[in-house]
C-alpha cells in the first residue's frame, strides 16, 4: 500500500476550502460533492489525511461491493460516501452533533442514503446499541489521533476487536507536535492489539514536494521511495496538504502558510 500511495494521490486542492464551501472530489470515474462547514472544530473540512485515504480505497480491495465498513470520525462523510459509491455498506460515526447533521446532508445529497447509516459515537462511552460489530468487516478512519484523543480511541478499538477480532482496521493519521499517533501506537500495544504503522513522510520546500519516503515504524527500517523529486512533485505534489498545528483546539482549524518554508509532514498508515 505504502509504495503505491504516490501514484494513487488524487489531483485536488492542497488545502481544504474554507467558509463552508463545497468541494468536488472523485472516486474512480465517479465525482461527488461535499459540503464543508463554515465554523466548528474537528470534522468541518476535508483534510489531507481524508484525501489520502480516499485515494487508497480502490487499491485496498478488488471489490467493495457488499462489504460492511465502519468509519470512525467520519466528519464530512468523504470516505463513507466514496465507499458507498464503490458499493460498500457503511456505518459512519462521529461525536459532534453539527458534524453529523452535515454528514447526513452530504450522504443524502450524493444519493447514497440507502448505503450509509450515520450515528453518534463518543469513544469515551460505550458503543451505541445500534452498532453491531459482528457485521463489520473493515474499520477505516482518517486524522483521528490528535491531542488526547488517542486514549478514548484506543478504548474504542479494544472494545471493537473484543467483539469481533476479524475486523480489519486501517487509519491514515497525521502526526503533530503532541505526538498523539505515537501515543496511540503505544496504548494499542499495551492493549495487546498488535498495532502496525507505516509512515509516509512528505518534505516540502517552498511549497513543492522535495522528498517522499516510507518507513515501517514498527521495525524502524526506512526505505526511500523509488521516485525522483520531479516524479514526486508530479504524483504526490500538492495532493497531501500543507496543514499542521500544535494545540488540540487548533489542530483542525488553523491554517499555516508554508509557501516559503521547509516543512516535513508525517502521515501514517495505522493498522491493528
Amino acid at each position: 500500500i505504502a509504495q503505491g500511495i504516490s501514484q494513487l494521490l488524487p489531483r485536488s486542492r492542497l488545502m481544504p476550502a474554507r467558509g463552508g464551501a463545497d468541494v468536488e472530489l472523485q472516486i474512480g470515474e465517479t465525482a461527488f460533492v461535499i459540503r464543508q462547514l463554515a465554523s466548528g472544530g474537528t470534522g468541518r473540512d476535508v483534510f489531507p489525511s481524508a484525501r489520502i485515504l480516499l485515494s487508497l480505497l480502490k487499491g485496498l480491495r478488488s471489490s467493495w461491493e457488499g462489504i460492511r465498513v465502519l468509519e470512525l470520525g467520519a466528519g464530512t462523510g468523504v470516505v463513507s460516501i466514496a465507499l458507498a459509491k464503490l458499493g460498500a455498506r457503511v456505518i459512519a460515526t462521529d461525536n459532534d452533533t453539527a458534524v453529523l447533521k452535515n454528514l447526513r446532508q452530504n450522504v443524502h445529497r450524493n444519493g447514497v442514503s440507502h448505503l450509509v447509516q450515520a450515528m453518534r459515537w463518543d469513544w469515551a462511552e460505550e458503543p451505541p446499541n445500534a452498532l453491531c460489530f459482528k457485521d463489520v468487516q473493515m474499520c477505516l478512519g482518517s486524522d483521528l489521533a490528535f491531542g488526547s484523543s488517542y486514549g478514548p480511541l484506543c478504548k474504542a478499538l479494544v472494545t471493537m476487536k473484543a467483539a469481533n477480532p476479524a475486523i480489519e482496521v486501517l487509519f491514515v493519521l497525521q502526526e503533530r507536535d503532541g505526538m498523539a499517533v505515537r501515543r496511540l501506537h503505544e496504548a494499542c500495544s499495551i492493549g495487546c492489539l498488535g498495532p502496525r504503522s507505516r509512515a509516509l513522510h512528505v518534505c516540502l520546500e517552498g511549497g513543492c514536494v522535495a522528498k517522499v519516503s516510507f518507513q515501517d515504524i514498527t521495525t524502524g527500517n526506512e526505505k526511500q521511495a523509488a521516485e525522483t523529486v520531479e516524479q514526486a512533485a508530479d504524483t504526490a505534489a500538492a495532493k497531501v496538504g500543507l496543514q499542521d498545528a500544535t494545540t488540540e483546539d487548533a489542530e483542525h482549524v488553523a491554517d499555516q502558510d508554508t509557501t516559503d518554508a521547509n516543512v516535513r509532514l508525517d502521515f501514517s498508515l495505522f493498522e491493528v
